[in-house]
């Protein structure tokens, strides 16, 4: 990279770069960091988890140390946030930047940025293939360290089918390379059933190593995943975007007169006429009422605020053990599922599925050839990508 007109301080940056993240998380007291020194740094992280706590103290100390004024700022993960973040940064001018990058396509746009302003800019953790334009990085090469953890399942499978269960860190750059790099590297015998993250933190790491959810049953898990409308607010948004006309008795205008035009759909009628107007109700004491936070009272109530989108959620977990014997119990429900499949299925239907089956089919298939996306969602994608600076993905052939 041309350092341009700031070649000492880039040195000194470079340096204060190398040192920060060998320092780690120390026990020294005070993390503020905001120096007064003749250079002035700029550290945008990612995330909020402990590893990106412990990284920015680590900055922190080590701008202190040498004297460097420090500014910072967190982009939550979110990749728009970040470039913002580095445009605020810029607007700063700081001598150099350094960049927790929320995922690797953001990079690209961030050293765009930073080359326009004439900044350095050095990066952790992750960096492009391409470090011409950038300052330095300290990085590992998480790929090759999920092969070696993908290795040690191999040798202790020993041949033997085995399911893995992957607790990663947070979603976002570092770990989705050390993920990406584990699972591919698996072997044949080896069945990746359960992949959520820890987020960095031990406690968080442990529960979801004890609560991951496998089903042990040779059938699809069954999921109901429905609204207690004829069609969902989302899948109104999805006619309008693709300009198809709803099907009849689905929504109403804002008079409460039917509709069969998404753009002028305002509210989706009730499932199952009485019913099913019975059934949403329920749901909404259960899910919002109860909780405290209800829905449907603030919508339609005078307050305009209350007709902001909000969504809540009750989780209902059930102990197995508590009712039946959890060993055979997935054994029963195959069985169950399977004397409803061989039930005789309608004239014009293609055989008898229950819920969760057609999604498990849909995604096995979108995940080996790709998700479909209309032409209008693609453009307005494709548009706020290069807003922000995002490569977006390649496009395959349609089936």
């Amino acid at each position: 990279m041309s350092l341009f007109a700031r070649p000492r301080r880039a040195l000194a940056v470079s340096v204060v770069g190398t040192t920060l993240v060998l320092t780690g998380c120390g026990s020294q007291s005070g993390s503020g960091g905001s120096g007064g020194g003749s250079i002035s740094l700029g550290f945008v992280n990612g995330a909020d988890t402990e590893f990106h706590t412990c990284l920015q103290k680590s900055i922190e100390q080590t701008a202190k140390k040498d004297d460097a004024k420090l500014y910072t700022a967190n982009s939550h993960q979110n990749p728009g946030t970040e470039l913002s973040n580095i445009e605020d940064m810029i607007s700063r001018n700081v001598d150099a930047l350094i960049v927790q990058t929320v995922n690797v396509d953001s990079l690209k746009g961030d050293i765009a940025k930073a080359k326009a302003a004439r900044i350095p800019i050095f990066l952790t953790s992750v960096a492009t293939d391409d470090t011409a334009d950038i300052l330095g990085a300290v990085v590992v090469d998480l790929e090759k360290v999920g092969q070696l953890d993908a290795g040690w399942v191999a040798d202790d499978a020993d041949g033997e089918s085995v399911q893995v269960g992957v607790i990663a860190g947070a979603p976002g750059a570092a770990s989705d390379l050390l993920v990406g790099g584990f699972t591919k590297a698996l072997p044949s015998n080896a069945e990746v059933v359960a992949n959520q993250p820890g987020m960095f933190n031990a406690a968080k790491a442990q529960d979801v190593a004890e609560n991951i959810a496998v089903p042990t049953g040779a059938c699809a898990p069954v999921l109901l995943d429905m609204a207690t409308a004829t069609i969902a607010l989302g899948k109104i948004a999805q006619y309008r975007a693709s300009g198809r006309t709803l099907p009849e008795g689905a929504a109403a205008t804002a008079d409460g007169m039917p509709t069969t035009d998404p753009a002028a759909a305002k509210m989706p009628l009730p499932l199952g006429g009485p019913k099913g107007s019975g059934m949403s109700l329920v749901f909404e004491l259960l899910t919002s009422v109860l909780l405290g936070a209800p829905i449907l009272s603030s919508f339609h109530g005078p307050d305009p605020q209350g007709r902001a989108h909000r969504q809540n959620a009750l989780l209902i977990a059930l102990e197995v053990s508590a009712f039946t014997d959890p060993d055979t119990f997935p054994a029963a429900v195959d069985t169950t599922l399977r004397t409803l499949k061989g039930l005789p299925p309608a004239a014009d239907a293609a055989g008898v599925f229950y819920p969760g089956e057609r999604s498990a089919a849909v995604a096995e298939g979108r995940t080996a050839r790709g998700v479909p996306v209309s032409p209008k969602v693609w453009r307005e994608l494709t548009l706020a990508a290069d807003r922000l600076g995002v490569t977006p993905p390649e496009v395959g052939p349609r089936d």
